[in-house]
């Protein structure tokens, strides 16, 4: 500050100083929510490559729906099965040669059974000497493990309503994160508080991660593509497999993680950049040496 400074000079700097205050703190706040957003997408998409999400939990209702309709038809074939294994009457049967053949069988049957019994009540020693537990213990547990991952699985009904939700705070944080900038540029070459060109290289670098992050694929199909994507792109359109060939692998991450990357060092830098502005503000005022 010099001495021959007017009053009203004074006080413009001073309100244009608080005004760049505010906007700072503003500024590193929409930059968190947006670093924060860009970071959830981004494991988002690497929980679904290595299969971490649980895309049949939201079809439970209709196995449920399709099992209990077969219920009914196992009933009527049992009922077929037990009309079709009733025995004659009795009445058909007039042949005394073929009544005493029956008589013959059915005493041979019971025996049978008596010897059946009597081999199922006498004890094993085998059995005794070797324990049981063992063998029922270990399936369950291993059962309980598979069980526990399981459930540990984010659903895919969440996940998809985490995209959305980190969709919407991306793009609205990103716009006002630029406007900010903006509305910074003018504040400091109206109150002539200095730093004007790192303040329009980080409302550039704004502006080009705009450009790369939106999701121009729903606005342009088949000509553009955004960093943004929805969840029908995630679960269904795009996906690679072991007979995929080496250029369609590349765009595949080049899609999910190439453009992520773009976004990000393009608000790395704005971000950058608008501290090297608020220092220089600083360092002109005489508060930083």
């Amino acid at each position: 500050m010099t001495e021959n400074a007017k009053p009203g000079s004074i006080v413009d700097t001073t309100d244009c100083f608080e005004a760049i205050s505010t906007f700072k703190s503003t500024k590193n706040f929409l930059f968190l929510i947006i670093l924060l957003t860009l970071l959830t997408l981004q494991a988002t998409f690497w929980m679904n490559r290595f299969g971490c999400i649980d895309k049949g939990s939201c079809q439970g209702d209709d196995c449920a729906s399709q099992s209990c309709q077969l219920l009914p038809q196992q009933d009527e074939n049992a009922d077929d099965a037990t009309e079709s294994l009733t025995p004659l009457p009795a009445e058909t049967v007039t042949d005394p040669v073929h009544q005493a053949d029956d008589i013959d069988e059915n005493k041979i049957v019971e025996q049978a059974q008596q010897q059946i019994e009597q081999g199922a009540v006498q004890p094993d020693p085998e059995a005794e000497t070797q324990p049981a537990q063992p063998e029922t213990v270990a399936p369950e547990s291993s059962i309980s493990k598979v069980e526990l991952l399981k459930k540990l699985k984010p659903k895919i009904c969440c996940i998809t309503l985490v995209i959305k939700l980190c969709n919407c705070l991306l793009i609205f944080a990103s716009v006002l994160y630029s406007l900010i900038l903006l509305m910074s540029i003018k504040v400091s070459i109206t109150g002539r508080m200095g730093g004007i060109t790192h303040i329009s290289k980080a409302f550039i670098f704004s502006l080009y991660a705009i450009i790369f992050m939106l999701p121009w694929q729903q606005i342009f199909p088949g000509i553009l593509i955004g960093a943004i994507y929805t969840p029908s792109e995630l679960f269904n359109c795009w996906d690679i497999t072991a007979d995929t060939s080496v250029p369609m692998t590349v765009l595949f991450y080049l899609r999910f993680t190439g453009l992520w990357l773009i976004v990000f060092l393009m608000l790395f830098c704005a971000q950058l950049r608008s501290i090297k502005w608020a220092k220089t503000i600083l360092r002109r005022l005489g508060m930083v040496y």
